[in-house]
This record gives C-alpha cells, structure tokens and sequence, in this order.
C-alpha cells in the first residue's frame, strides 16, 4: 500500500511539468502586482488616473489623510510580484522553446527584461505618491514629484518596448500555428488584452491583463499536451 501511494505521488507530481510551474508562479505574481495596483490607485477620495496626475490640484485633493505607508506597502509587494512575475515569463518562454527555440530565447531576454523594468516602474509610481505626501501635499512637493517621474521616464518607455516585443513574440508563433496551441490562443496577450479592455478604465488593468495572459496559457498547456518525443 505505501508503495502504491508513492507511486501514485510521483504520477501527480509527473503530471506537472517545470514551465507550467513557473507559469503558475507568474499568476501569482500579477494577482499580487494587481493588489499592489489597487492600494496605489484606490484611495479613500478617489482613483488614481493618469489624467489625475496631470492636475495637481485633483491629485493633491485624492491624496489629503492618505498615509506614506500605503505608498511604501504598495511598492513593497509591487517589486516582489515583479520578481514572481520574471518566473512567469521565463516558463511561457521555456513552454515555447520546444516548438519555436529562436523566439523562446526572445521571450526569454524581454520578458525577464520587462519585469525588471516593471519592478522599477512600480517604485517610481509609488514613490511619487509618497514624495507627495511626505512632502506636505503642496505645489512644490506635486512639482518635484513630477519632476522625478520625468526623470525617470526613459524607464517606463523602455518597460512598454520589452513587454510590446515579448508580445509580438508570443503572437507570431501561436498566430502562424508554430505550437500545438489553437489559433486563437493568441488572445492570452498582454499587449493585446490590455488594448481591449483599456475602454474599461479598470484599475491595475496591465497587472489582470498579465494575470489572464498567465493563467490562459497555462490551462491550454495542460489540455493541449506536447508531442512526446520518442
């Protein structure tokens, strides 16, 4: 009986391969890159948007009682996700690599790229919230804030380049039936997710993007098996 029992362990653990792990890995980390989203945007007087950054008198008024800490815990948790994200992503690549190495080694290199670049990301916006506040919700503290954003801006620019060429990457070969996935499989895009559901205004709507890219690919990895090699 225990025999079988361990036998029976090794078939479940068989069942599960290293790149659908690491994927599972990344769905984790966008649903908590997107809970560290919901702390950074949905404050007590408000949302956070882009076009209320653009107006210090809206943004300072959102952030009056707001704590430094909510800042700090966002960023905090935005970083660790990042890291969990970068698994993610390495799994994606490595699930292609049987099928498309060249590319896989494409989605290697920009997605690891992208989330490094997304873990910055994530402590510039919060800690343009927290400068803001810390600084007394003033005119000056909204203009350094602002400042120090456009300082950094190459950053987030170089962050939207990685994630738009890992997705083009993951397109190409699905689309072209490189894979063993159906074509429309492609839809478990970042790029592309997060351009259909921008007409929603959701909040963290890049991190549930990812989580639906992440979370789509793995299920279909699981019902559409690779072919074993003999």
């Amino acid at each position: 009986m225990p025999k079988q029992t361990q036998k029976n362990k090794e078939t479940i653990k068989g069942t599960i391969t290293k790149e659908q792990w690491y994927m599972i890995v990344g769905c984790f980390g966008y649903a908590l890159c997107l809970i560290a989203d919901y702390i950074l945007e949905l404050l007590p007087n408000g949302k956070i948007t882009w076009e209320i950054q653009s107006s210090s008198e809206k943004l300072l008024h959102i952030l009056e009682g707001t704590s430094t800490t909510r800042f700090q815990i966002s960023g905090i948790m935005g970083v660790l996700s990042m890291t969990m994200i970068a698994v993610g992503l390495l799994g994606i690549a490595f699930y292609m690599k049987s099928f498309v190495p060249r590319t896989a080694i494409v989605l290697e290199i920009f997605g690891v790229s992208s989330a490094v670049m997304g873990a910055v990301f994530h402590l510039i916006s919060t800690s343009n919230m927290w400068l803001i506040v810390r600084m007394g919700l003033s005119e000056t503290s909204y203009s350094v804030a602002t400042d120090f954003v456009n300082v950094h801006k190459i950053i987030l620019i170089a962050d939207a380049i990685c994630y738009t060429i890992m997705s083009i990457a993951l397109f190409i070969p699905i689309i072209m039936k490189k894979t063993v996935l159906p074509r429309w499989a492609c839809i478990f895009n970042v790029i592309l997710l997060t351009f259909a559901l921008s007409p929603l205004g959701l909040s963290g709507n890049f991190s549930l993007c990812g989580l639906i890219m992440c979370l789509g690919l793995v299920v279909l990895s699981f019902i559409y098996k690779k072919p074993k090699v003999l």
